[in-house]
């Protein structure tokens, strides 16, 4: 599988100025609505009577083999072929998905878990720099750093099924980001 990695600066600026602000702002036609998903790590949280913070607001693009916002066809553009080039030659795209998480009074971090249920590269792009986080479980030999910031335009790339948590944020109104899933 793949090793952790972190990329600043990942995309073109322009690029980057242009995806964050169709995902964190209503001023364009392909604005990002987001669903509320009443838990972050696990569908049966809802039902464990988890804190009212541990929400998210989510915006499929792509999963399925199915296309599910237009705002895909900018991303299969402008960050996928970066994404092949630069960091992993992938054979399939498995999902995308946008994500918000909201402000807290104080950092809240988000149960351990897994992308999906099969070995699959996971990338975080962050769309915007707060005090939020992915953290991952575990150390690696090649990338120590366990907690990585969210910075905008920093992509975190990793083995999917590597135990990691998202957290919230209490320097923005919300921490943005971009999921891939590859195969």
């Amino acid at each position: 599988m793949i090793k952790r990695q972190v990329f600043d600066n990942f995309l073109p600026q322009d690029t980057f100025d242009y995806i964050s602000q169709v995902v964190m702002t209503p001023l364009h036609d392909r604005q990002i609505l987001y669903q509320l998903q009443q838990t972050v790590a696990e569908m049966d949280d809802v039902e464990k009577e988890m804190p009212h913070w541990n929400w998210m607001g989510i915006s499929m693009i792509y999963s399925e083999d199915e296309v599910t916002h237009p705002f895909y066809d900018e991303l299969r553009e402008r960050v996928l072929p970066l994404i092949k080039e630069k960091v992993y030659d992938y054979k399939s795209l498995v999902r995308i998905k946008a994500n918000f998480y909201p402000w807290t009074h104080e950092i809240k971090h988000h149960r351990w878990h897994t992308d999906l249920n099969w070995d699959n590269v996971a990338a975080v792009l962050s769309l915007n720099t707060c005090d939020g986080y992915t953290e991952f479980e575990y150390d690696t030999p090649y990338l120590k750093q366990k907690r990585i910031a969210s910075v905008a335009n920093r992509l975190v790339v990793f083995d999917g099924q590597n135990s990691h948590r998202s957290s919230t944020t209490t320097t923005n109104y919300g921490r943005f980001n971009i999921n891939f899933n590859f195969l």
